[in-house]
């Protein structure tokens, strides 16, 4: 229990602290005009790369206190100052990302997942259906979104490569069971097939039904306002 709030806690409040430190200096430096666009694309990753030494340093979760430090810079930076990064979001995706799942389907154990027997089909329906939608749904209301907005937000939930770092680090810590490995690979690719082909012809649909739900209210103001 130690171990773990220290994993959660320190991390936390590194990510926090130069999160908040990197969106301060932007903000000074931007104030006084000292910082040009160039170096903004890359302050990110260096603030990445930071958080991650320290927290290597302390012996905590590197990628939580990565994402408390988004969090934080986030907080602080204007939209307009961080535009800049997402080009190299796009970049990381297409250089990066796009070739860890290449080599990810080549290592797929497909012999495993046969392995594992009628219950995967029952581990496939829950990845899918029930690990993100039937939240979504729940909270619309407090949300303040439709069932068609909520239907929408809570389909596509990704599993990607945050889960195969943790596969990865868990075969580093030890567990060593195959299984393991292939449900994860399988939940993976579970995701990667069906949001990746379900992606434009859901946006499309969801896109029209939201363009034909606005028309009524949209002929109705121009009623009354002859």
């Amino acid at each position: 229990m130690r171990e773990l709030l220290w994993q959660v806690l320190a991390g936390s409040a590194i990510g926090a602290l130069l999160g908040l430190g990197t969106g301060w200096a932007l903000r000074v430096v931007s104030r006084r005009r000292d910082l040009e666009h160039g170096p903004q694309l890359v302050l990110t990753l260096l603030m990445a790369i930071a958080v991650l030494g320290v927290c290597r340093l302390a012996n905590t979760d590197g990628v939580l206190g990565a994402f408390v430090a988004g969090l934080a810079y986030n907080a602080l930076v204007e939209r307009s100052e961080r535009q800049p990064e997402q080009g190299i979001d796009e970049a990381v995706n297409r250089y990066a990302v796009l070739p860890l799942f290449l080599v990810l389907g080549a290592v797929l154990p497909l012999r495993d997942w046969v392995a594992l027997g009628p219950g995967v089909v029952l581990f496939a329906v829950a990845v899918l259906l029930v690990r993100r939608l039937p939240f979504v749904l729940a909270l619309a209301r407090p949300l303040g979104l439709s069932v068609r907005d909520a239907t929408f937000a809570g389909w596509f939930g990704p599993v990607g490569v945050s889960a195969i770092f943790y596969l990865a680090h868990s075969a580093e810590q030890g567990i060593t069971d195959p299984r393991v490995f292939a449900l994860g690979s399988l939940a993976v690719a579970l995701s990667v097939v069906a949001f990746g082909v379900s992606s434009v012809p859901l946006r499309n649909l969801y896109a029209r039904s939201r363009t034909d739900g606005a028309a009524p209210g949209a002929s109705g103001a121009g009623r009354r306002a002859s």
